[in-house]
């Protein structure tokens, strides 16, 4: 993934483990997750709240914005040396307003006049339309920036994702979650391919 890739947007029933699924990314490939909810933002949470400048000499009369704390978090990673994962979250309950400021965001991947950091990797989640109420529309031409993927877990993928991921940096098996829980999963898999093959037998 590049900033030049298409953004990510990860759609799903509540709880399939879209945000644990990406905070698993961030932690397995090094990156900073710096989350904006869209169902808590303003339009000016997100671009910068306009002000104006220092200088009101003449020439410099022009708006301003002041860096959004979620900005500046990014900012400041950049220079620490790590990269940001940008994660925009909830946006399928945002106003139309805000989407209309994630749209500027993921188009032009700029805050007032300053871009985002190159290794900034954007991605964002949200539900269903049948798990959200009538009022609450995302945006077509914000939903078309998107790549999207559909989350459907099985117990398979937690089995295989969460407890031998093969995505480390140092090319390594990374165990996530103990033993114990590896093999209940497995428990459930074998009693389930029982369950089946006995009814089928009948």
């Amino acid at each position: 993934l590049s900033k030049d890739a298409c953004p990510l947007f990860l759609i799903g029933n509540p709880g399939t483990g879209k945000t644990a699924t990406v905070n698993m990314f961030a932690k397995v490939r090094g990156y900073e997750v710096v989350i904006v909810r869209g169902n808590s933002e303003s339009y000016d949470s997100i671009l910068g709240y306009p002000t104006t400048p220092d200088d009101m000499s003449e020439g410099n009369l022009a708006t301003v914005r002041l860096r959004p704390d979620w900005f500046q978090s990014i900012l400041d990673n950049e220079a620490a040396g790590k990269k940001s994962l940008l994660f925009l979250d909830e946006i399928t309950t945002a106003p139309d307003l805000v989407q209309a400021a994630l749209l500027h965001l993921v188009i032009e991947r700029m805050v007032g006049r300053e871009k985002l950091p190159d290794s900034t990797l954007i991605v964002s989640a949200g539900n269903y339309a049948s798990n959200l109420s009538n009022s609450m529309i995302m945006l077509a031409p914000l939903m078309n920036r998107f790549c999207i993927y559909n989350v459907v877990p099985k117990l398979k993928d937690l089995d295989t994702f969460l407890c031998r991921y093969e995505g480390s940096i140092a090319g390594k098996r990374v165990d996530y979650v103990n033993e114990t829980l590896c093999k209940l999963m497995k428990d459930i898999d074998a009693q389930e391919k029982s369950y089946r093959e006995s009814h089928i037998a009948r």
